[in-house]
């Protein structure tokens, strides 16, 4: 039941590429996509590497890399598929292959990855996503953004 091993020089550049993602604004949309598509591709050639200790955190970089282009790639939610079939107690992976099935769309699937990364472990990034897929139910929606907030206030 352990977690997934890495190259924690891997799991910073996925790190800094969803900083990179999430917080970086140019005026020309083509500019931050090439600069998201040029880490991607750094991140997947190290992880091919990765694929030699054949424990699961391959799949999980090449994932969770992959689901930081724009739009869906099915890619994407195959290697976090595999990553949760080899490591099923990775909250991380859980969490990544949620928001994968967000992304697609599909609503149920993410919520149901999200409660099981809160079955692993209580966490609040499960939590908070879980909250923001149950807005239509109120009272569920803002317990669990207590629940969330109770486990990281630092990051609401």
């Amino acid at each position: 039941m352990e977690a997934l091993c890495c190259s924690e020089s891997i799991k910073k550049e996925l790190d800094d590429l969803w900083v990179l993602r999430e917080s970086y604004f140019d005026s020309e949309k083509a500019a931050k996509e090439e600069m998201v598509n040029s880490r991607v591709e750094s991140i997947l050639r190290k992880a091919n590497e990765l694929k030699k200790e054949g424990r699961g955190f391959d799949a999980f970089a090449r994932g969770r890399a992959l689901d930081a282009k724009l739009g869906f790639d099915p890619l994407a939610e195959s290697e976090l598929s595999r990553a949760v079939k080899l490591c099923p107690n990775d909250v991380d992976a859980w969490n990544a292959l949620g928001d994968v099935f967000w992304k697609k769309k599909d609503r149920s699937s993410a919520a149901d990855c999200f409660r099981r990364a809160c079955e692993v472990r209580a966490n609040a990034v499960s939590y908070r996503s879980l909250s923001l897929l149950s807005r239509t139910d109120l009272v569920e929606s803002v317990s669990l953004a207590r629940s969330a907030l109770s486990l990281d206030a630092s990051n609401p």
